[in-house]
């Protein structure tokens, strides 16, 4: 009927675990991800949502989730979708080496881009290894600071890839690509790179980054 919901639960028995979770057919789906509470036994919404990221309008939910139980809310995404669909889940171990100075070699620690042109664009090259003993799962490429805004990201080959060691076959090394676009007003301009991984207890990387922006007379 017009606005029911139906939930799956299912379990993550091993913590940092890739699971995707999805429908198939000719419904227009959304998801919602809630996890258990041990404490009081209740689910609690993950802030997690998708509608469309699937086939043909399905959603799509790829997460790397701890250890626990899980329920997936369906529904369709709008009032007059109703059908059959398929739910389906699946799931991979992540490994959990640390992000560390140890464990990851970082071809820049900071990184200066000079004076810019406003509304002009300047790049810089950074490389990521993997220096430690462990497979290591890069989980995400962010920025923060002070003045985030100023810069971006216009390549990323490390977010949701797997770095191997030495000794292991396989990719060792990825890049990233920041940029420095100054919008106004004039003057310094700084933020963080921040490269996080799937691992416990483990503080994100940090890339400084600084630019001045100027007025092209």
């Amino acid at each position: 009927m017009p606005g029911d919901s139906d939930f799956f639960t299912f379990e993550v028995p091993n913590p940092h675990a890739r699971v995707t979770v999805s429908t198939i057919g000719e419904t227009n789906t959304t998801g919602r991800l809630f996890k258990l509470n041990e404490s009081d036994g209740r689910f609690t919404y993950q802030n997690i949502r998708d509608f469309h990221s699937g086939f043909d309008l399905n959603f799509l939910i790829s997460k790397a989730l701890e250890k626990g139980t899980y329920c997936v809310e369906v529904t369709g995404h709008n009032n007059d979708d109703v059908g059959d669909y398929l739910f389906q889940t699946t799931g991979a171990f992540i490994p959990a080496g640390s992000c560390s100075g140890e464990a990851v070699s970082l071809s820049a620690t900071s990184l200066d881009f000079g004076a810019v042109p406003q509304r002009n664009v300047r790049r810089k090259l950074i490389i990521l290894e993997n220096t430690g003993e462990e497979p290591l799962f890069i989980d995400s490429v962010t920025l923060a600071g002070t003045n985030p805004a100023q810069f971006g990201i216009v390549n990323d080959t490390c977010s949701g890839h797997i770095l191997q060691p030495a000794q292991l076959k396989g990719r060792k090394r990825c890049s990233l690509r920041p940029a420095f676009a100054p919008l106004g007003p004039v003057g310094l301009k700084t933020a963080n790179l921040l490269i996080s991984c799937n691992a416990p207890d483990s503080l994100p990387l940090k890339v400084k980054l600084k630019g001045h922006g100027f007025i092209r007379q």
